[in-house]
């Protein structure tokens, strides 16, 4: 994986196709899938579960990324519907395994961006300035809310109440703040300066950060 990335960095695109081509060709050759049919044919139920239980979680990020990406890529041909649909696709998985929960966990936030924010600027795009600034509350009141107030508790749902991972991890108000300050200022949310709405949510922003 590293050497593919790093020559696509480098312009080598095509000895890092080369080494993409080395990769499982099927999502469930996982080292936690196939530890589970070891566990089953050994007869460890428990085992078999956990290790189940973490595939599930590295393959539900995987989609979440690439709904996020694949939207992205509809942005940057002006395709917003196309890439509306897949930011509310990333969200209707996320309520599939965490609907139960007072609080999801903060997976919207992907590493290529917060996918609220990415939903509120195809908003923009359209000419649906109040759904953006909904869209854009609804990622406030997560991040310095329901993110917080839930730190450490453990999942209801059975898909990944063993899997060993804290799915809510202690978060500082102020550093939520800054971070939401940070999505607020994208460049793709200029289109909402002046906005009382937009205003006083990077107000609740600064005044916490």
């Amino acid at each position: 994986m590293i050497a593919a990335l790093l020559n696509a960095a480098n312009g080598e695109y095509r000895l890092a196709g080369k080494h993409a081509e080395n990769f499982p060709w099927r999502a469930d050759m996982t080292s936690p899938c196939i530890n589970a049919y070891i566990e089953h044919w050994r007869g460890d139920s428990v085992r078999e579960g956990e290790y189940l239980e973490t595939d599930l979680h590295m393959h539900l990020e995987a989609m979440l990324d690439s709904l996020t990406m694949l939207g992205k890529t509809y942005m940057e041909r002006s395709r917003y519907d196309d890439a509306s649909k897949c930011f509310e696709a990333a969200f209707g998985v996320i309520e599939c395994f965490f609907g139960a929960e007072a609080a999801a966990p903060a997976l919207h936030s992907r590493e290529c961006g917060d996918i609220h924010e990415l939903l509120a600027e195809c908003f923009i795009a359209r000419g649906e300035r109040e759904e953006a600034l909904s869209e854009l509350e609804r990622m406030a009141d997560y991040d310095l809310g329901a993110k917080l107030s839930k730190s450490g508790e453990r999942l209801t749902a059975p898909f990944f109440r063993d899997d060993g991972y804290n799915w809510y991890p202690k978060r500082e108000r102020s550093r939520a703040a800054r971070e939401l300050l940070e999505k607020l200022s994208s460049p793709g949310l200029s289109g909402l300066s002046g906005d009382s709405r937009f205003e006083e949510l990077k107000n609740r922003a600064e005044k916490l950060g």
